[in-house]
C-alpha cells in the first residue's frame, strides 16, 4: 500500500492519461487472505513497485517473478498501442534550451570553484575586489543568465510572456531536478546550490541524480507501473472490493467536477450530503 501511494502521489507526469490509480483512493483495508505462494508473489510485486516509485526501470527477470505468465504477455502487448493521446509526442531528446542552460551552469560552477580556491587571497584590484570576489561575481552572472533563460520558457502568464508555450514548459520542467516558480521574488537564487539542475546531472548540487523519465523510458515506466499495480491490487483485494473502490472514486471525482462547473443543483447537493 505504501509503494502504491508513493506511485500515485509522486509518479511520473501522467496528467494526460487515466490509469488504474486515477480513481482509487487507496484507503481500503478490506484485504483478502493470501496463501503462501500468493504471499511470496506479493513480495516480488512490492520490490518491483518500489523501483517504479523511485522512477527506476524494473528488469525483465524481476517482472517475470512479479507477474503471472498471462500478465507478462499482456504487458508486452501493451507496447503495441499508445496508452495516451500525447504519448507519440514524447521525445528522448532534451530541449535545446537546456543544452545552453547546462553550458552556463558548467561555466558558473567553474567560476565558483575558482572563487573557493582563491578564498584566502587578499590582494585587491583597482575596483577593490579580491580574486575570490571577482570569480564569485562572474559565477553569479552565469547563474543569473541561466535562471532567466529557463524562466522565460517556463513562464505561462500571458501578461509576462506574450507567447507562452505550454508544451515546451512542461517538457523543460520534467527535465529539471526541482520545481521552478517564475514569479518575481520566488525565482531560484543565483548560487550554485540554488539553481535547478538537469535530472541525472553528476553535479554535487543536483537534488535528483536519476535520469528524467521521458520518451521511451516514460513509455516503459507507464506500462510497467500499470502492469504491476493491476497485479498487486488483484492480490490485495477480491473482485467485489476492487469494483467498490473504483465506483467510489469515480463518484467522488465526478461529483467534484459537477460542483466545479455548477452542474449540481442545491437539491442534488443536499442529497449527496445525506448519502455521505
Amino acid at each position: 500500500m505504501y509503494a502504491l501511494r508513493r506511485i500515485k502521489s509522486d509518479g511520473a507526469d501522467d496528467r494526460e492519461r487515466i490509469h488504474t490509480l486515477t480513481y482509487n483512493a487507496l484507503d481500503s483495508e478490506a484485504f483478502r487472505d493470501l496463501d503462501a505462494d500468493e504471499t511470496q508473489h506479493l513480495q516480488y510485486l512490492v520490490q518491483a513497485l518500489e523501483r517504479v516509485a523511485e522512477h527506476r526501470a524494473v528488469t525483465s527477470s524481476a517482472l517475470r517473478k512479479a507477474l503471472t505468465a498471462a500478465q507478462y504477455d499482456e504487458y508486452l502487448r501493451s507496447f503495441d498501442v499508445d496508452l495516451s493521446h500525447i504519448e507519440a509526442d514524447y521525445s528522448d531528446n532534451m530541449p535545446s534550451v537546456l543544452h545552453d542552460y547546462q553550458a552556463l551552469l558548467k561555466l558558473g560552477d567553474r567560476y565558483t570553484s575558482l572563487s573557493k580556491l582563491h578564498r584566502r587571497a587578499v590582494k585587491r584590484d583597482t575596483h577593490g575586489q579580491t580574486s575570490s570576489q571577482r570569480f564569485r561575481i562572474k559565477a553569479e552572472a552565469c547563474y543569473e543568465s541561466a535562471v532567466q533563460m529557463i524562466c522565460d520558457k517556463l513562464e505561462l502568464d500571458p501578461t509576462r510572456n506574450p507567447l507562452p508555450n505550454h508544451a515546451l514548459a512542461a517538457e523543460v520542467q520534467q527535465w529539471l531536478d526541482r520545481d521552478v516558480d517564475t514569479r518575481d521574488g520566488f525565482q531560484p537564487d543565483i548560487y550554485a546550490e540554488c539553481v535547478p539542475r538537469v535530472r541525472g546531472s553528476r553535479s554535487k548540487y543536483a537534488q535528483d541524480t536519476k535520469q528524467a523519465v521521458v520518451g521511451q523510458r516514460l513509455r516503459k515506466h507507464w506500462r510497467q507501473r500499470e502492469a504491476l499495480v493491476n497485479a498487486a491490487l488483484v492480490l490485495m483485494y477480491d473482485a467485489d472490493e476492487l469494483e467498490t473502490q473504483l465506483s467510489s472514486g469515480l463518484d467522488a471525482e465526478g461529483h467534484a467536477l459537477m460542483q466545479k462547473f455548477n452542474l449540481v443543483r442545491p437539491a442534488q447537493q443536499h442529497d449527496a450530503s445525506s448519502r455521505r
